[in-house]
This record gives C-alpha cells, structure tokens and sequence, in this order.
C-alpha cells in the first residue's frame, strides 16, 4: 500500500508544478494544445506517402 501511496504523492506533486507553469504562462498551454496537432499533420502526410504500413485503404 505504501508505494501506491508514494506514487499518488509524486503525481500529484508533478501536476501541482505542471499547474504553477500553466499559471505564470498561458502561452504555454496554447503550445501544448497546438503541438500534438502539428505532429498530426506532419506524421500523417510521411505515412501517407510511405507505403510499408498496410492500412486497408484507410
């Protein structure tokens, strides 16, 4: 019980520090929502050209 219990501390003590850099800049979090997007893009256009994984004409 006591690793799950020093597990939940650690991760709540990540978030809380995620949280305080969110709240002194916001930019960051337009970054954070944009990004995965661009990864998105980028990746899907070189999969759609490279042909060595079969998507079943998806």
């Amino acid at each position: 019980m006591k690793p799950l219990i020093r597990y939940i501390d650690k991760t709540l003590a990540v978030a809380e520090m995620e949280a305080r850099k969110l709240r002194h800049d916001p930019t960051e979090l337009l970054t954070r929502a944009v990004q995965p997007a661009l990864w998105l893009l980028v990746f899907g256009e070189v999969f759609t050209q490279v042909h060595a994984i079969p998507t079943g004409g998806m």
